[in-house]
């Protein structure tokens, strides 16, 4: 029987002990590559391999190619909102928050804020201010319209600017109505009904 001597030197020779500035360059990568890892997730300059359906938290729904609706989104939701369906621009209709106005600077968006009280319309003026931010806004991505729940009146300045975009005020009025979860009031109806015979809104178009 052939008895094989026990090696006392590693197989493919021995390595010199890590120096103590390797150790710390060492630990100094395990410490920093998380970081940099979260920072090309903010950049944007990496695709997201999560789910892309629109967030069902947030209640968004497609008004019209290049413009979602919903509620309030936190600073994740703007997060994923960008990087995962592209939304460059933000549009809150019953005000913004300071943090959001902080965090969509922070992403690179581009925001708008209209005054329209829950039950309410936009007033002819808004609504020209705002179909010329989307007609701006629109051409570098997708912009993303917001109250507080999606259930307020972010729903009837969707249906106003569907029939903008040439849909039927019957048609806007019953989706306005399956959407909303309170009656529609009698302002938001007279404006749905009435929006494309405002003067201030002549010639305009997104």
């Amino acid at each position: 029987m052939t008895v094989i001597p026990f090696r006392r030197r590693p197989a493919f020779g021995s390595c010199p002990p890590a120096g103590r500035r390797h150790r710390l360059a060492v630990l100094a990568a395990l410490v920093l590559l998380p970081g940099a890892a979260l920072g090309v997730r903010a950049s944007g300059v990496l695709g997201s391999a999560s789910d892309r359906t629109l967030p069902s938290s947030l209640a968004v729904a497609t008004v019209a190619p290049g413009l979602l609706r919903g509620g309030g989104p936190a600073d994740v939701d703007l997060l994923r909102l960008r990087d995962d369906h592209g939304v460059r621009a933000v549009v809150a209709v019953g005000g913004m928050a300071v943090e959001e106005q902080a965090a969509t600077r922070a992403l690179g968006q581009r925001s708008l804020q209209l005054a329209v009280a829950d039950g309410a319309a936009p007033s002819a003026d808004e609504l020209v201010r705002l179909v010329r931010f989307l007609r701006s806004a629109t051409g570098t991505g997708v912009v993303y319209l917001h109250d507080r729940d999606g259930h307020g009146p972010v729903l009837v300045t969707a249906a106003l600017l569907r029939v903008l975009r040439g849909v039927p005020a019957t048609t806007a009025l019953d989706e306005l109505r399956a959407a909303s979860e309170r009656p529609v009031t009698a302002a938001e109806a007279r404006a749905v009904s009435t929006v494309r015979s405002w003067p201030q809104l002549r010639g305009e178009s997104w």
